[in-house]
């Protein structure tokens, strides 16, 4: 599988979507985009994210961190939070400028709260 922005479906999650036959991308199908991530290396790349978000917490006494990202990325982060895995990704959709809040009662460790997902004005 492979990610592109596309309101954080997987590419070909959003190609099967938009109607294109076939459940892989190659250059030759419907909807291919060139420079696509692989979903694997997506996930650990915002596995890293994640932990790096958890760190910012942690160091700033649980001050507010804002993270600012395309909606794929805030998707995976959101999955992350709520342990979903990548299967999680497809349950989100994220409108531009939307803002989500996590909270983090018991320290960045424990777990997040998703208080606010996507809020759009």
């Amino acid at each position: 599988n492979l990610v592109a922005d596309r309101g954080g479906l997987p590419a070909a999650a959003a190609t099967a979507a938009a109607g294109a036959a076939g459940p892989a991308l190659s250059p030759d199908s419907p909807g291919y985009s060139a420079g696509l991530e692989d979903l694997g290396e997506f996930w650990y790349r915002t596995a890293a994210a994640w932990n790096k978000l958890l760190d910012a917490v942690d160091h700033n006494g649980g001050s507010n961190v804002v993270v600012v990202c395309h909606a794929a990325t805030a998707a995976a982060l959101a999955s992350h939070c709520l342990q979903l895995g990548p299967e999680g990704l497809p349950l989100m959709r994220f409108d531009a400028a939307g803002v989500s809040i996590i909270d983090f009662p018991d320290g960045a460790r424990n777990g997040g709260v998703m208080r606010c997902l996507n809020y759009t004005a």
